[in-house]
């Protein structure tokens, strides 16, 4: 039977996990149907885009404000989708602001919503979690702690795994081009960020740091992995303000942390990366001031669960990766931190230990194969625990 299926991913992290979904779901149905929201890498893995929301990426809460006459226009063009060509699903990719819209539409026309690769309610604002159960039908969850949170608050879930387990698990090896950067000294990796926004934010600190290092240990070698050639272009000229010789990655961020000794790293799905490779890295997340400032009132108001931003520091329950949150820049503090590391290579292998250890907890095989299941309808799991119509 023909699947039509519906996605709405707005970031880029999203449209490369549900290309890859995408391309399991033909495998399993070919004649499956796939149209909706999101990126080049979901077009070329056969969804047909109506708009590129990948292109329109939201990073904080005014750019959220002043996009919200692009979004009523856009919810409304998702509307019209949902009637000229129902789909028998709907598939929610994180981008939660924009998504519960869509999610109201299909469930107004009593179309079927999955989330996969959820927001983290359980980390701050958990009042969301209302949403959750009242317009999602399944929530596919990554992590394993998150299904007993879910159940618990009477939202349908079920552990499907986080596809980066896939993805990484069938990554070759790193090209001789990347490995030979070893044999020259250490290899710091800087990961500034997957959008415009956060090179902006993240890459003079990166840079800064990158020659704070230098001063000290005259032997390392720094690799930047970017996600677009334009994104390199930038934090080039910035390594070259810096005084800081830099060899440069684009596309191939998990090759850049394999080669890595040490890394530093925006706060997000790159943590996850970082994970899989046990490999120790410094996390940073920049805001803008007056953000920050609201972040700090959320969380002496209880609205922030988490005690950490990270996904290995969260899944362990204690820092295992050292994380800084600021408005300001930490370049002396970040460079501290890493240079502990570098003077100290036992405390840098009992960091990986202690990664590996939290990986074995979550690794999951064929998250994809099952994810794709879950949708069709095929999985057992998935058929208890779908919310029963109405």
């Amino acid at each position: 039977m023909r699947k039509r299926i519906f996605f709405s991913v707005g970031d880029p992290s999203g449209d490369t996990h549900t290309a890859a979904l995408i391309g399991e779901i033909y495998r399993q149905v070919p004649e499956a149907r796939c149209r909706g929201l999101g990126g080049d890498q979901m077009a070329h893995a056969g969804c047909e885009i109506i708009y590129p929301l990948v292109n329109h990426a939201i990073v904080g809460i005014f750019d959220a404000v002043r996009g919200v006459p692009f979004f009523r226009r856009l919810l409304r063009q998702v509307a019209e989708e949902f009637d000229r060509n129902r789909p028998d699903m709907v598939v929610l990719v994180d981008y939660p602001g924009f998504n519960w819209w869509v999610a109201r539409e299909a469930r107004k026309r009593d179309i079927t919503v999955y989330y996969f690769l959820p927001p983290q309610i359980w980390a701050w604002a958990t009042w969301r979690v209302r949403k959750m159960r009242r317009l999602v039908d399944c929530v596919l969850c990554a992590y394993p702690f998150e299904v007993p949170w879910y159940r618990a608050r009477g939202v349908p879930a079920v552990f499907a795994g986080h596809p980066y387990w896939d993805t990484l698990r069938r990554l070759p090896p790193a090209p001789s081009t990347l490995t030979r950067l070893r044999e020259g000294g250490r290899v710091v990796t800087l990961l500034p960020g997957s959008r415009d926004r956060e090179v902006e934010r993240n890459g003079p600190v990166f840079a800064r740091v990158a020659a704070l290092l230098r001063e000290q240990f005259p032997d390392l070698r720094f690799l930047a992995a970017c996600r677009t050639e334009r994104h390199a272009a930038a934090v080039a000229r910035m390594m070259r303000r810096a005084g800081v010789p830099t060899d440069f990655v684009v596309g191939a961020t998990p090759h850049a942390i394999e080669v890595a000794d040490l890394c530093l790293a925006k706060s997000g799905s790159v943590t996850l990366e970082l994970l899989w490779h046990a490999r120790p890295a410094v996390v940073y997340y920049r805001v803008p001031r007056t953000e920050y400032g609201i972040y700090r009132m959320a969380d002496a108001c209880g609205m922030v669960q988490a005690r950490f931003i990270s996904l290995p520091n969260i899944a362990a329950g204690r820092e295992i990766l050292p994380e800084y949150v600021s408005w300001t820049d930490l370049a002396p503090a970040l460079a501290d931190r890493l240079a502990v590391w570098l003077r100290d290579p036992d405390a840098a292998s009992q960091t990986a230990c202690a990664l590996a250890q939290v990986r074995a907890r979550f690794d999951r095989v064929n998250v994809l194969e099952f994810t794709a299941r879950c949708i069709l309808g095929d999985a057992e799991s998935t058929r208890v625990t779908l919310r029963p119509a109405a």
